[in-house]
């Protein structure tokens, strides 16, 4: 166990597997101290310029906004348990299983602008299984921060990962490594088969919960190993199994931009109800492509029902994260997500409405599109930004224009 006091700093960059569990009303003794030096040091030396109760005062105030957060980290029965606290307010309580970790890094905090100035010493980065190396919405890491030393605790953390790995990789079957082995990479039909033969089984998983469809959804632009795996297993709901982090097999096939594969899920019976841990569905998936393949199928996900008004964990629509990419199909792909025109105008939960994204990418022709499906171009965030300073994107000529 590890307390990281002051200044000590963390950051949930979207991490989906984390859990926030409850609160905790203790402050231990050591923060408690902490506030009270800072208070007299803060008092005694301004008594003796204001009045007493004055300098109280102040002094009670400079502490607080100077007392700064600290952590406790543990590590036990396979998860890394995290209580925070921001100055004297309750304890949050968040667990992170170390399931959901692919990559510990320790290393000098250096990142941050003020750094030096709060006197951060080092950082300790946790990375998720990468399930979201292709999608440009979450980063699956976490962050911490410390003025202390986060070597010990780091190296302890980075061990109990790789053991905790390697045990769960022995009491996979041989041949079930080798059969999802050669699905990652990308192997014939001929050898996929071979290995079926041989023992593997259809329904093997990855540690991550990923099936063998949802490798080969990701890893073949073509269904025949698709279909020849759905075959072996002989259960056509399994098209809808879900890993660990909520993602079906046609999730991978969009973010991977195998049009072909997803265009054969679709027709066996995808579910499009479907949201995964950060609450997105495939639209959100589809609205980030800028392949046009992948754009060109906004319009039968839609006719299949999916849900174009479903926000995920930052209020985010597909229509958001549209606006956010330029390609081909993107003008079509923004008025068919903008469906009667009550979307256009839909604010996240920062404020932003899609007409932010696309003048955050300089994109004229979205701006425009979205101009003409009545977007508000004075609309501002809760940081008080103008839609992305659009003026300045179309070269100070009119909305109108």
């Amino acid at each position: 166990m590890a307390f990281l006091p002051p200044h000590g700093w963390f950051r949930f960059s979207t991490y989906p597997t984390t859990r926030f569990v409850g609160w905790n009303s203790r402050i231990p003794l050591v923060g408690f101290l902490h506030f009270f030096f800072r208070f007299v040091f803060f008092a005694i030396p301004l008594s003796l310029v204001v009045p007493l109760s004055t300098a109280v005062g102040i002094a009670f105030i400079l502490a607080i906004f100077t007392f700064g957060s600290g952590f406790i980290l543990t590590l036990k029965e396979n998860r890394i348990r995290l209580v925070k606290h921001f100055w004297l307010f309750p304890y949050r309580i968040f667990t992170v299983p170390l399931d959901s970790l692919e990559r510990v890094k320790i290393g000098f905090y250096s990142n941050r602008p003020d750094s030096n100035w709060l006197g951060l010493r080092d950082v300790l980065e946790l990375t998720e299984f990468s399930h979201n190396d292709a999608f440009a919405g979450p980063d699956p890491k976490i962050h911490f921060a410390s003025a202390r030393t986060l070597t010990p605790l780091g190296n302890e953390i980075k061990d109990a990962v790789a053991l905790h790995l390697n045990e769960r990789k022995r009491a996979q079957p041989e041949k079930d490594r080798e059969l999802l082995s050669a699905l990652r990479n990308g192997k014939a039909l001929p050898e996929i088969a071979a290995l079926l033969a041989a023992g593997a089984s259809p329904r093997a998983e990855t540690l991550f919960g990923r099936t063998t469809l949802h490798q080969a959804a990701q890893f073949y632009h073509y269904p025949e190993i698709f279909a020849c795996l759905l075959e072996k297993i002989g259960d056509k709901s399994t098209v809808n199994a879900r890993d660990h982090f909520g993602e079906s097999p046609i999730f991978l096939a969009i973010k991977k931009e195998k049009a072909g594969v997803a265009r054969y899920i679709l027709g066996n019976g995808a579910d499009l109800s479907v949201k995964n841990l950060n609450g997105q569905n495939i639209l959100h998936f589809t609205a980030l492509s800028s392949a046009t393949e992948i754009q060109r199928l906004i319009g039968i996900l839609l006719s299949l029902k999916a849900k174009r008004a479903q926000v995920d964990h930052l209020g985010n629509l597909p229509l958001h994260y549209a606006a956010g990419v330029e390609g081909i199909g993107t003008e079509e792909m923004l008025q068919s997500l903008a469906g009667n025109r009550s979307l256009v105008n839909r604010a996240n939960r920062r404020g932003r409405t899609p007409l932010h994204f696309a003048a955050k990418i300089r994109s004229e022709k979205n701006i425009r599109t979205l101009l003409s499906l009545g977007a508000n171009p004075m609309a501002r965030d809760k940081e008080g930004n103008l839609a992305g300073e659009i003026a300045s994107v179309l070269k100070s000529r009119s909305f109108s224009s």
